[in-house]
Parts: C-alpha cells; sequence; structure tokens
C-alpha cells in the first residue's frame, strides 16, 4: 500500500473513532426547535481521496429550513489550501433513521475554479454526497460524509473527484 494511501486510511478511522467517541459522550434526542431552523454547516475535507494526491481544504454551507418534508436547499463554498474551489446551489434531503441519526443524501451544480493540482475538466461542476450525522443534546449535528464531483462529461475530460467531509451544522 502506498504511504499517502495509509495515511488517508489512517486519517479516516480517526474520524470514525473521533465520531464514535463523541456519539457515546453526547446523549441527548432530536430538539423540535432546532430541526426546522436553517442550519450554518462549516467542516474540514480532504479531496482527491481516491488519487495519489489527496488535498485538504474546508468549506462552509447554508442549508434552508425545510421546504417539504426534510427536503431543503443550501449554497455551498469549498476551497482547498491549494486555491482550487466549488460554489454552488442544490437540494438536501434528510432521512431519519434512528433517533437521533440522520443520512443526507446531497446533490447540485456549481462553479469551479480549478488550481495547478486538481483541474476537472469544466467550468461548471456537480457535487453530489452522502452524509451520516448525529443530533446532538444542544441541536448541533456532527457529520461525516463521502462525495463526488464530476462535469458529467460536458467538460473537456471528465475525470471526477472524490472527497471526505467532517462537518458541524447549526442550527440558525
Amino acid at each position: 500500500m502506498k504511504p499517502t494511501k495509509a495515511l488517508f486510511m489512517l486519517c479516516a478511522l480517526r474520524i470514525v473513532l473521533g465520531l464514535s467517541t463523541a456519539t457515546l459522550l453526547a446523549s441527548g434526542t432530536e430538539s423540535p426547535k432546532s430541526s426546522g431552523r436553517p442550519l450554518l454547516v462549516v467542516g474540514y475535507a480532504v479531496t482527491n481521496v481516491l488519487r495519489f494526491h489527496p488535498v485538504n481544504g474546508g468549506g462552509i454551507e447554508w442549508r434552508s429550513a425545510p421546504v417539504w418534508r426534510s427536503l431543503r436547499g443550501w449554497v455551498s463554498y469549498n476551497t482547498d489550501v491549494h486555491g482550487a474551489y466549488f460554489a454552488g446551489i442544490g437540494a438536501y434531503y434528510g432521512i431519519p433513521i434512528w433517533q437521533p441519526w440522520e443520512i443526507g443524501l446531497s446533490f447540485g451544480p456549481g462553479y469551479f475554479r480549478a488550481d495547478h493540482r486538481l483541474d476537472l475538466g469544466a467550468k461548471i461542476e456537480f457535487r453530489s454526497s452522502i452524509e451520516c450525522s448525529y443530533r446532538l443534546h444542544s441541536g448541533k449535528r456532527i457529520g461525516l460524509g463521502f462525495g463526488h464531483i464530476s462535469n458529467g462529461s460536458i467538460g473537456r475530460v471528465n475525470p471526477g473527484s472524490e472527497f471526505v467531509h467532517l462537518t458541524l451544522q447549526i442550527p440558525l
């Protein structure tokens, strides 16, 4: 196994163990007051995780109050340490699986600016992701997700890129 893949797997394992520990320490149920409010989502991400050069980054996202059941709109800005960024809009659907756990599905288009390490082939890219989150007693959520960004073959090339993200979701 290459050193970068071993390092990534070690980091992913630490994140999973950290989330598991936080889950055990944070007891509580869903707060009805916070479930219908907009969310501010801040996070840390590792992009290009299935390739040889993973890149650290972060992002901020605003999710609207639910517009139908648990369907929310989102506006997001994500960047990496080398200057590539994705700014987009889309939809998020949260599926409660077992209180206080939720699986979230997300999809949307956006503008992508490449850098010297990450070029996805087009200015318009599509982001899709799945995340599992846990509601803390305070109403905040912590989440771990996996996603893909790609231009859907509308660009000159379509290498795509996968990412793993750790989020803190704060009700507004």
